[in-house]
């Protein structure tokens, strides 16, 4: 009888961990301060797209043919871009181009391993803990 409810206030307790820790992003002020950067000109990626954003990230950190660039151009993705941190707690935002290089300092200040992957998602650059820029294209 008691198993039955210590299983049941197991699942109340992780989930309600879950729940804090899917929030965790909205008090973190390093993340809060790199969205008041940015103005209003980003919005949280949509969970399907928050999943094929990070899929292909990690398809292309396992597939590792990254190549090396001094400098993200002003015309390397153009359009709208997806926003991707190494904190897992941190949720997928997408902006334009434009703005995601105007702040590229408080993207970096929130989470140093930081990727920015084009609307299509076939382009990433890797903004890397060792302030290495690599480039990824599917194609």
């Amino acid at each position: 009888m008691f198993a039955k409810w210590k299983a049941k206030f197991a699942a109340k307790k992780a989930s309600a961990h879950a729940v804090d820790e899917s929030r965790k992003w909205k008090k973190n002020p390093l993340f809060q301060d790199c969205l008041h950067a940015m103005r209003g000109s980003c919005t949280v990626a949509p969970a399907d797209l928050h999943e094929a954003v990070i899929t292909a990230v990690n398809i292309a950190i396992r597939e590792d043919t990254w190549a090396e660039l001094s400098a993200a151009s002003e015309d390397l993705f153009g359009g709208m871009v997806y926003l991707v941190w190494g904190e897992a707690t941190f949720p997928v935002l997408w902006a334009p181009w434009a703005v995601a290089v105007e702040n590229l300092k408080w993207i970096r200040i929130v989470d140093p391993d930081a990727f920015i992957v084009s609307e299509t998602m076939d382009k990433i650059l890797w903004f890397s803990a060792q302030d290495r820029i690599s480039f990824y294209n599917i194609t």
